[in-house]
């Protein structure tokens, strides 16, 4: 705040007349002049015109076309009233003379401020007001009248601050740094929302007064007071208050900035958090965008995508769940990955629905939305560091809510909520990880010594080191092989596809039994419904037709039979033996298929287990095996993993024949275990063979393995576009039961092998006579040959060909 000046005021506007009056008046103090914090402002203000009128006086005298004839009416004016030309202490006198102070004040406010501006003229400091500007009550609406009482009383601390500045400025020829904005929030207890004002006065008019003796500051209790950290006590013990007296009027100009205030509340709120949200903070955050889009309906969602690009939807927690997705998953009514939120999700693209009943969507998403009251919707997907991390959305039970002014409110907050939900899923994966390492695995034990010397690096280097140590092993000789059940797709369809006959025609027989005794037609017709659906699915089957079966069975066909019990005992034996018909059957393919499927994975996982616990002795390597429809496994070794010890390519060539050698075993124990399956399984096996080495460098991102450079890059594509491949010309898949598939590029892989397959025949582990076939071409991998191995399972029984 300034004090008043004693010089030339430039001419905003040189013209007075003619202009309307868009001010009104009030006949009641604004307050009392206390403090937010309760305590009486402590210096002595009175509400005077004199800087004005001396106003007037400069401008008649430096432009008289332009202003003396007004001034001179207004000279005339004032002299009929001399209460305008005192102090001013009680409201009535303003009243009597309103049209006189419209006149008098009217170089305070330029054309543009009369309709643009929300003003206010009041006493120094609040107090008293004078007149507001008609903008003001469009700016504040129903809160107009409360505003002028949050104006006058708010934050007594920074405005007694900003008294004892002039104070400084005027008397004492120092200048007290001071800029805190003053900012008041205006709450609306209907819609909840808020709005903020940010108040700046012009004190150009006010002029501080000393009512006694001024106090005398030395040099050294000017510095104590300007390094005080605003200590007002101090302030008031070397100024008391009582000495100062602040006489005129200020010009207090209102300013929305609600959108830069919420804004940065949603900044503050997330980064003095460390950006870890909590429900409470997300109610805080929600309130928020809120205000910022002006909507007490709107409703917030955030969610954020995993390590493995999944939703999380084991938890319940606000902060990890989108509003939509999260019900439509719980309800089983949407694949959000082909839904609008993967469309967005996947090309980083903002979504916005502006009515939900009118918009092209697909219509399970639509029937969703309209069931949770969803008329207006925008989704933003969150990026962070050239990554999307999850995806914030916007609903609103009103439909075209959201425009173009959404998108661009919504890149203001987006930087910050990104930031909130990548910290927040960062600690959530360290917490995944760190159970998994805990419950399920652990860093494999061969290469425990590198990430030991990489975290005491990373400690070396102090808290400051900007990221992980790289951990990487160069040289390694890879080897791969798998052991994966033949047409296991086709034959867990299968066997769902004859259980769910089966649990029809329970079904059917149960309903002709119900009709027998209840001559209903609506009978007749689920039975024909039964009927239809056996057909088909005896006809054809798809993968989504077993929920399909499983819905119309226990949301359409058991509650019709079960309503059809009621008060009629003599047919719950109908429905009782339905209900165990269908128990005892529920499933029982399919399950039949998965018990197998799980007992022949534990016994491959559990002989590749048995045979690291040997080879780990002779030279430690690294080993890891995934689960699926079999068991993939991969093994590397080479000296950087184990330095201390002397590497031999013997080494890599035992491993290469051990690895074959596990395989015939694990053939033979199949073929052993299907002998008391329910529904027997065949397996293929396969082995890559790679003399060229790679390097491994360990992702801190998805916390494990992944091969570096061109040749591991190959090797890579070379294992997953084997899966299914076929001979060269022929519809004959490389690997077939009963037979382990050596897939090789060289000439001397193919000697390698040759020499290991002779050692096979000659122990009994495979019959003479292996095949070498031509590999077909694969997209950028041309000229395999594969070795196949018929694996002998039992010499004393007869071999028998297996398709």
């Amino acid at each position: 705040m300034e004090t008043a000046e004693r010089r030339p005021d430039a001419v905003t506007s040189p013209t007075l007349g003619g202009e309307p009056n868009t001010f009104e008046w009030h006949s009641l103090f604004a307050g009392d002049g206390r403090t937010a914090a309760g305590q009486r402002f402590p210096f002595e203000r009175a509400l005077s015109f004199a800087g004005i009128v001396e106003k007037w006086q400069r401008l008649a005298a430096s432009d008289p076309a332009a202003y003396a004839s007004s001034w001179a009416q207004i000279e005339r004016d004032l002299r009929e009233a001399p209460a305008l030309s005192e102090r001013i202490e009680d409201a009535s006198v303003l009243e009597r003379h309103a049209d006189l102070i419209a006149r008098l004040i009217r170089p305070l406010f330029p054309s543009s401020d009369w309709t643009n501006e929300a003003k206010v003229l009041s006493g120094p400091f609040g107090g008293l007001t004078v007149a507001r500007t008609a903008n003001y009550d469009r700016v504040l609406g129903a809160f107009a009248e409360s505003a002028l009482d949050v104006i006058n009383q708010h934050d007594g601390y920074i405005r007694t601050l900003y008294a004892y500045k002039a104070i400084l400025r005027r008397f004492f020829a120092a200048d007290l740094r001071l800029e805190q904005p003053l900012v008041f929030v205006v709450p609306s207890q209907d819609s909840g929302l808020s709005r903020y004002f940010k108040i700046k006065a012009n004190s150009r008019f006010v002029d501080v007064e000393a009512t006694g003796e001024l106090p005398r500051l030395r040099p050294e209790d000017i510095e104590e007071l300007l390094g005080s950290g605003h200590d007002l006590s101090l302030w008031m013990r070397k100024l008391p208050p009582s000495h100062f007296r602040f006489v005129g009027v200020s010009v207090i100009s209102l300013t929305d900035v609600t959108d830069e205030t919420a804004t940065a509340s949603i900044a503050h709120s997330v980064l003095t958090s460390d950006a870890n949200l909590t429900e409470d903070t997300f109610d805080v955050l929600e309130g928020e965008v809120r205000n910022l889009f002006g909507s007490g309906e709107l409703r917030m969602g955030l969610a954020s995508l995993q390590a493995d690009g999944e939703m999380n939807v084991v938890s319940d927690r606000r902060i990890w769940n989108s509003l939509v997705i999260r019900e439509a998953l719980r309800r089983r009514a949407l694949d959000w990955r082909n839904s609008l939120y993967g469309q967005a999700l996947g090309n980083g693209q903002c979504v916005m629905v502006r009515d939900v009943d009118d918009a092209e969507i697909e219509q399970p998403l639509r029937e969703l939305l309209l069931a949770m009251d969803v008329r207006s919707l925008f989704l933003q997907p969150l990026r962070y560091d050239d990554r999307i991390v999850g995806i914030f959305e916007l609903t609103s039970p009103r439909p075209q809510a959201v425009d173009a002014s959404t998108m661009l409110k919504v890149q203001r907050i987006e930087p910050v909520l990104a930031l909130a939900v990548f910290q927040n899923l960062e600690r959530f994966e360290t917490r995944v990880e760190s159970t998994i390492q805990q419950a399920y695995t652990a860093i494999h034990p061969s290469v425990q010594w590198r990430f030991r010397e990489a975290a005491i690096e990373m400690l070396e280097m102090g808290a400051g080191s900007p990221e992980p140590v790289p951990v990487t092993f160069e040289d390694l000789h890879p080897l791969y092989g798998s052991a994966d059940i033949r047409g296991s797709t086709r034959q867990r369809n299968e066997a769902a596809r004859r259980d769910a006959i089966e649990r029809l025609r329970a079904a059917q027989r149960a309903l002709r039994t119900v009709r027998s005794e209840i001559p209903l037609t609506i009978i007749d017709e689920m039975e024909s419904r039964v009927s239809s659906r056996i057909e088909r699915y005896e006809a054809s089957w798809s993968a989504a037709d077993e929920s399909g079966a499983a819905r119309f069975l226990t949301g359409e066909v058991e509650p019709l039979l079960d309503a059809m019990i009621e008060g009629r005992d003599g047919l719950r034996p109908v429905i009782e033996s339905y209900r165990l018909e269908t128990r005892s059957r529920d499933d029982s393919r399919a399950a039949a298929y998965e018990s197998g499927r799980r007992q022949i994975n534990r016994l491959i996982i559990a002989a590749l287990r048995r045979e690291q616990a040997g080879l780990q002795k002779l030279f430690p390597h690294y080993f890891e095996h995934t689960e699926t429809d079999g068991v993939e496994h991969s093994m590397y070794i080479g000296q950087s993993i184990a330095p201390t010890k002397v590497f031999d390519p013997a080494y890599v060539q035992n491993l290469r024949l051990r690895q074959l050698m596990v395989a015939c075993e694990i053939a033979v124990g199949v073929d052993k275990l299907n002998q008391s399956l329910a529904h027997p399984l065949d397996i293929t096996q396969l082995i890559v063979v790679q003399h060229a080495t790679i390097a491994l460098r360990f992702r801190t991102d998805e916390k494990r393995f992944d091969v570096d450079g061109p040749t591991g890059v190959r090797f890579e594509m070379l294992k997953k576009r084997l899966d299914k491949a076929r001979v060269r010309r022929t519809d004959d898949r490389i690997t077939q039961p009963g037979t382990v598939t050596v897939v090789y590029a060289t000439d001397a892989e193919a000697a390698e092998y040759d020499r290991y397959a002779d050692y096979l025949v000659a122990g009994g582990h495979v019959d003479p006579g292996p095949e070498v076939v031509d590999v077909e071409d694969l997209p950028g991998i041309s000229g395999l040959k594969a070795l196949r191995l018929r694996i002998r399972i039992d010499p004393t029984r007869p071999d028998t060909p297996k398709a």
